[in-house]
């Protein structure tokens, strides 16, 4: 099974919501002000959030899963141990923090706030336990006691994992359902024949790209799906080509165009893959390797897909043009 892609969210800039005032705050400065100063801080506080899920492009349902799968089977054996790590230990603190500063902010963000304070809350009783371990992991001090420690402090390190696991996804999901309200918006209110107009079309279908494909490598036979992942990206493409044009005029954003076309090129690899039968036929073929190590697989065809639709979303984050 392929995970759900990461999410590539974008950050806000400062006008998303201060160009609502009308007429009538126009007439009472200071109520103006007063919805001006509250958006800043959601805008603020919203980019908070987005700078947390960002950072979790490999988070703690990963480590939970590589836990599992690679150190609990060791530790239900009475064989000495000769591999143990702990995941993440050294973000912990960090993003609980973050959130922590997030939260400390008066505007409300209803679809995230409560998921925020839980992971909050989550992280920092991970945290003691997780460093810990991985003080015990780093020293290879399962070579000293034979694995005792990581034993004993299993049942209890697991919980906190999973439930900081469990936590994280609620808070990424409140953070995407947020994400697309707004990615539409400013699609749906840009001046059509801009270049913010193609900019926020080009990123509005993206996410729609990416959101097919995880459907699309789900049931990779099916010729529905693949065409309206092919619709997706030739969409994409357009977008990307107005807005191109419409910048050539006042900047030059070929480092941003190269970050678009590999996720094009990408797309455009998986459809032809996906139609020629290239992922099946390597991923019958004999190997060691988990498929989700191996190139031209369709595990590999989808990491690509999402490393490529990251990197253009953060291009985007840190304008060049």
């Amino acid at each position: 099974m392929i995970r759900q892609f990461a999410l590539g969210l974008m950050l806000l800039g400062t006008s998303t919501f201060v160009a609502g005032c009308d007429d009538q705050n126009k007439k009472e400065p200071s109520q103006a002000s007063a919805k001006i100063t509250s958006s800043q801080a959601e805008i603020e506080k919203y980019n908070d959030y987005i700078g947390v899920a960002n950072d979790l492009t490999r988070g703690f349902r990963e480590a939970l899963d590589s836990y599992r799968e690679r150190i609990v089977p060791k530790l239900a054996t009475a064989k000495p141990l000769n591999e143990y790590y702990v995941e993440q230990d050294n973000r912990i603190d960090r993003l609980a923090s973050e959130l922590k500063d997030a939260l400390a902010l008066a505007a409300p963000i209803p679809e995230i706030d409560a998921a925020a304070q839980s992971f909050r809350s989550a992280l920092e009783q991970l945290s003691p336990i997780s460093h810990e371990l991985s003080n015990y992991a780093d020293s290879k001090g399962y070579l000293a006691d034979k694995g005792d420690k990581a034993r004993a402090r299993n049942a209890d390190y697991l919980a906190a994992l999973t439930e900081t696991a469990q936590q994280e996804a609620a808070f990424m999901d409140g953070v995407d359902k947020r994400d697309r309200v707004l990615t539409k918006r400013r699609f749906d209110e840009a001046p059509k024949d801009t270049a913010a107009y193609f900019r926020a079309g080009l990123i509005f279908y993206s996410k729609t790209a990416m959101d097919d494909a995880a459907r699309l490598f789900g049931e990779p036979s099916s010729e529905e799906l693949r065409n309206t992942f092919e619709t997706d990206i030739n969409q994409v493409n357009d977008a990307a080509n107005n807005w191109n044009a419409k910048m050539k005029a006042s900047a030059n954003c070929s480092g941003m165009m190269s970050s678009i076309n590999s996720f094009l090129a990408q797309g455009r690899t998986v459809i032809e893959k996906l139609r020629n039968g290239s992922y099946e036929a390597e991923e019958k073929r004999k190997s060691p390797l988990p498929a989700s190590l191996r190139l031209g697989t369709l595990q590999a065809g989808a990491k690509d897909l999402n490393q490529q639709f990251n990197n253009m979303i953060n291009s985007f984050n840190r304008p060049s043009c």
